[in-house]
């Protein structure tokens, strides 16, 4: 019997071939921005293993620039610089089998940087006097601006530049960079270009053509509805700047002005001229002289002052009556008064004027009093005084004449008593002898108060033409009286 061989089947024996060792690197931000921008820091974490488990070493470059980690340690982490860049790292084994491997990272830790442009304060108190015109600079050097603009008083924001008007602006001046930053800065701007709005107040006594008759109390009203009033002052007729808001003026023909101020340094002065006139015209007569003897249309002159207003019109008044206007009335006056109107003896002649403020003389400086002697031409006037014959058993009755004083008048009218007799007449033959009538009481009574009357008169006053006339006009009726009494 045949015995079997035996065949052995060969053993495969592999050989080890070397593998190389695995590396992986990764990029990781503090915190991460836009388009996976770091804001703040970066680290390049590599990690690497040998599947042999031999020892490996790791080693890069980070933009060129190389780098290496600790011997024998697997993982590593290394700093990323600002900026971009690639980064590539490798891991070597023991065995020289090697891998490397890539990324990059992009880390902008700084924000924009911004400068507010603005112009150069021309106010007070940081006030702008005027529009300005705000502006912004920025930039930033790793990622680049996204945009700028700024923002008014928390509106949006809008393209610089921009004008400011009136009013207090708070102002954010913004600046965004592509990684994701955005700086801030606020400023306060605050414009008034408009000068306070002022008016005038005025006390006192009114009188005509705008002026006053008093002091006058002379206040400003003030108002600013920016920055607001910060000071007032006045002063009369270019002096010195005094503050407050109230001045009393007097007498005068003054200029008040005040001078007020804003918080921004506007100002604005307002002027007010004043007229107050507080004294009354001041009159004279120059002619006639006081107690002149005048007569017929007399001329009356005089002056009248008025320092300030001037005078504008006067009156006169006779004896405390009725004030009539001066016809014609300037500073030298001239009028006429006609004293034939009016009776004889003393006047009392007054003139008052006003001025053009309002005053009138309540003081008479123009005061005088004329004697008014209005008479006939001189002249005599034969005054007949006749007696009644005395009955008498006589057959042959005369008329007999008495013999009065003449009686003269004052001034140049002259009254002469003239003494008229009868002719005796030549004697007849009575037919018929009868007693002569008895002539009644009364017949002497009416000639005799008449006579005294008379006397009276011209003891007292002026004799007048008239009444000279009528003592004419007596005596021819006492005469036709005793006439007729004589033949009855």
């Amino acid at each position: 019997t045949p015995t079997p061989t035996f065949t052995p089947t060969p053993t495969f024996t592999p050989t080890n071939t070397p593998v190389p060792p695995s590396i992986s690197g990764s990029v990781q931000c503090g915190t991460t921005g836009n388009d996976n921008w770091c804001l703040d820091t970066a680290d390049l974490n590599l990690s690497a293993s040998d599947p042999q488990g031999f020892s490996l070493s790791i080693n890069g470059e980070l933009n060129s620039l190389p780098f290496s980690c600790p011997a024998g340690n697997a993982n590593c982490t290394r700093n990323l610089a600002e900026g971009t860049g690639p980064a590539s790292f490798w891991a070597v084994s023991a065995a020289g089998m090697s891998n490397i491997g890539i990324a990059s990272w992009k880390l902008d830790s700084v924000p924009p940087a911004i400068a507010p442009t603005l112009p150069a304060i021309n106010g007070a108190n940081g006030w702008y006097l005027n529009d300005i015109l705000a502006d912004l600079g920025a930039s930033d050097i790793t990622s680049g601006l996204a945009s700028t603009g700024i923002s008014v008083s928390g509106n949006p924001a809008q393209p610089a530049p921009i004008t400011l008007s009136d009013g207090i602006h708070i102002l954010d001046f913004l600046a965004d960079d592509l990684a994701g930053h955005r700086t801030s800065t606020l400023r306060t701007v605050s414009v008034d270009s408009v000068p306070p709005i002022l008016s005038v107040q005025k006390t006192g006594t009114e009188g005509d053509n705008s002026w006053y008759l008093s002091d006058v109390d002379v206040q400003v009203v003030a108002s600013d509805a920016t920055s607001g009033v910060d000071t007032i002052s006045h002063r009369v007729n270019g002096g010195v700047w005094t503050s407050g808001d109230t001045i009393l003026v007097g007498e005068g023909i003054p200029t008040v002005e005040f001078l007020v101020q804003d918080r921004a340094g506007n100002q604005r002065i307002i002027s007010e001229p004043l007229s107050i006139d507080q004294t009354p015209p001041d009159s004279h007569f120059l002619s006639p002289a006081d107690r002149d003897i005048v007569s017929g249309i007399v001329e009356l002159r005089g002056t009248t002052n008025d320092a300030l207003s001037g005078p504008v019109r006067a009156e006169y008044s006779v004896d405390d009556g009725a004030w009539e206007p001066v016809p014609g009335f300037t500073a030298g006056w001239v009028f006429t008064w006609d004293t034939r109107v009016i009776r004889n003896g003393e006047h009392l002649i007054r003139l008052r004027a006003d001025d053009i403020a309002g005053n009138r003389e309540t003081v008479y400086t123009a005061e005088i009093t004329l004697i008014v002697d209005n008479h006939a031409p001189s002249t005599k006037t034969p005054i007949y005084i006749w007696s009644s014959p005395t009955p008498s058993p006589s057959p042959s009755p005369t008329a007999s004449a008495t013999m009065l004083p003449t009686v003269e008048a004052t001034q140049t009218a002259t009254a002469v008593a003239r003494i008229v007799s009868t002719p005796t007449p030549k004697p007849v033959i009575p037919l018929e002898r009868k007693p002569l009538p008895s002539i009644p009481w009364k017949n002497y009574l009416a000639p005799t108060l008449a006579f005294g009357l008379l006397l009276a008169l011209l003891s007292t006053i002026d004799p007048r033409p008239a009444a000279l006339h009528e003592l004419e006009k007596l005596g021819d009726q006492w005469m036709e009286i005793t006439k007729e009494e004589n033949h009855g």
